[in-house]
Parts: structure tokens; sequence; C-alpha cells
């Protein structure tokens, strides 16, 4: 998928990949061409009602989000493949293999499972433009500059533009989804495991005393310096979902609204049904990221629910008493890591969560 997106992938290169990604881009940017001399035509033309004019604009409008979207990916790459490269390494464990396997493969097929979805969304809606339907055809006609060129290259442009309007600009839309979602599946992934090791440490206060203190001293130093390596990839991780969110929140914010107008507007017909499926996917887009970030923070609250079980758990012995409060005092720092630092922000703008969805719905259709 990235590869169509001309977008460089992390797996290793094939044969003609360069070439591939430098002839999808340029049929992108030709589309893009096509689509800004079709505004030009729609906003020019006295006839054209408002609805086929705010069409115009929104698809040019989403050739413009998907282009920035692109070029977001290319500049995020570093940052991303450092972030991948901390998911796929042994740098946070559990300490058991078994249980760390595990999560590798629920992670690994829960990212199949979405890049599976989305391929089939790119297929069905190819299925569905080369369908000979009057308003698709109407919906992308050749602009009059263009049909002056001559039937052939007009009819070649013409299916450039509605042929493969999905294969060039869907899998450049998706990237920023695909590669988010990833990430902060893999970060919960490597947060579980790490809870599974402060997890294990409640097995220790059975221990007599001196074998207590002394084991969990040397296993809560252990999990505290996995915690600060997680901390640190999980500061990167903020700073792309929030580049990446803020984009994706004000783009939906702009046409979700003039997607329901314009289907008002044009009554119920196929391309009415497709412009509120397009809608459709920005919410479920917006809704996907907020769930995946919530679900990381509920899986901070889990952790910190092991770490107030470990302070009450822990045995008190007037002997070690500097040792308790040293290791209570670990537990406490740990517990308001934990909890503030799994907040992620648009900006300062606002938290990114399901109630940023909610009140992006208000706003959209209010």
């Amino acid at each position: 998928m990235m590869l169509i997106g001309g977008i460089r992938s992390g797996v290793p290169r094939l044969k003609n990949e360069d070439y591939i990604r430098y002839f999808t881009n340029v049929l992108f940017f030709c589309e893009g061409i096509v689509f800004l001399l079709q505004l030009e035509h729609s906003l020019n033309t006295e006839n054209n009602d408002l609805p086929v004019k705010m069409w115009e604009i929104v698809k040019f409008g989403t050739w413009c989000n998907t282009t920035v979207k692109l070029f977001l990916s290319l500049l995020l790459h570093e940052r991303i493949t450092v972030v991948r490269n901390f998911i796929t390494s042994d740098r946070v464990n559990s300490g058991d293999h078994a249980f760390d396997d595990y999560e590798y493969q629920k992670f690994n097929r829960y990212v199949k499972i979405m890049i599976g979805l989305l391929s089939s969304l790119i297929v069905v809606d190819i299925i569905l433009l080369t369908l000979p339907v009057s308003s698709i055809e109407g919906a992308f006609a050749s602009p009059p500059q263009l049909q002056k060129t001559g039937k052939v290259i007009s009819g070649i442009i013409h299916c450039i533009t509605v042929r493969f309007v999905s294969l060039l600009v869907h899998p450049r839309c998706f990237s920023n989804l695909t590669s988010a979602a990833t990430l902060l599946l893999g970060m919960r992934a490597k947060l579980r495991m790490l809870s599974h090791r402060f997890t294990k440490l409640l097995t220790l206060s059975d221990l007599s005393w001196d074998i207590y203190f002394e084991h969990m001293s040397r296993e809560l130093r252990e999990a505290l310096l996995q915690q600060t390596e997680y901390w640190r990839f999980l500061g990167v991780l903020k700073g792309l979902i929030a580049e990446i969110f803020v984009l994706v929140h004000y783009f939906a914010i702009l046409t979700i609204g003039a997607f329901f107008y314009i289907t008002t507007g044009t009554g119920i017909s196929f391309m009415s049904f497709a412009i509120t499926t397009a809608a459709i996917y920005l919410l479920l887009e917006y809704y996907f990221l907020c769930r995946l970030v919530d679900s990381l923070q509920d899986e901070a609250e889990a952790m910190a629910g092991v770490i107030l079980e470990l302070c009450t758990r822990m045995p008190y012995s007037r002997e070690h008493h500097s040792k308790y409060i040293e290791l209570r005092t670990s537990f406490m720092i740990i517990l308001l890591n934990i909890r503030q630092g799994m907040l992620m922000n648009c900006f300062g703008l606002f938290e990114i969560s399901t109630l940023a969805f909610v009140e992006l719905l208000n706003t959209a259709f209010c």
C-alpha cells in the first residue's frame, strides 16, 4: 500500500521500487491538475448550482489534504522508523518470553486485519467507480480545457481521474492512519509487557522480609530502566500523533458538514451514497485514532492499579524502614508518571480522546 502511495517503506526495497513510486506520484499530481481545472471550470460556470460547486471544492480539497498527508509521511518517516524499531526490539520486555510472544502475535494480527480492511475498501471503491453510472461520469467529467486535446488523450486522462482515483488517492490518504495506528498498537503491546513485569512483582510479597526487599530492589531497578526507555519513545510518539491528528481534526470539521450539505442538495443517488460513505470514513478515522489513544490510557490505568496493589501488599518492618520508604516513594513516583504521562494532546488545543470525537460531531452537525 505504501509503495502504491508513493511512500518509501521500511521493508527491504524491491528491484524497481523507486520507478513505481515515481510513476504513481506523477499520476497523482496529474490528477490534482485535472481536479484544479474542474474546480476552475465549475466556479466560472453560472449554470452550476451550489452543491456542484461545493463538490468540486471538496474534491480538490481532498486531493490537497492527501498531498499534505503525503509530505507529512515523508517528513515523519525518520521518527516513525525510530519508534517502529523500538517496538520490534527487546528493549522493553516482561521477562516472560511466552507472554511477550503472545503480545507480538496479537499486535501483528491487528495490523494485518487493519491493512486488509483498508485494502478491501480500496478494491470495493475501484469496482464501484467502474460502474457505468451517469452521476459518476458527471462528477468526474473532463474539464473543457482537456477536451480540446482530442479523444485519445482526453480518454486517458478521464481514465486516470475516475478509474484510478481510489488507487492513487486512498493509499496516500491512509498512510498516516496506518502509521499512527500501527505505532499506537505497538506501544500498547509494549506497555502491557511492562505492566506484566510489575505484576510479577506481586509474588514477592510471600517472601521473608530480608529476601523481599533485596529482590524487590533489584527487580524494581530493572523495571525503572525499562520504563524510562519506554517513556523516551512515548514522547516521540506523542509528537507524531499530534502532527498527524491536527490534520485529521480540521479536515474532518471542514468536509463532513460539506459532504452532508452536498448530499441533501443532490437528493438520493449513487453519488450521494458515495459522498455519505466518504463522510462516514472520516468519522471512523477520527474515532479509530481517538479509541487507540484511549486504549493506551486504559492500559496505563491497569498498570497503575498494579502499582497500588504493590504498595498495599508491601510488608513493613522497623528494621527495613528506610528501604520500605524508598520503595514506596519509587512506586508513588511511577504511579504519578503513569497517570499524567499518558495524556496526549493536539498541540495544547485539546486532549485526544473519544470526548474529542463527540465534540467533533457537535461542531460538524450543529
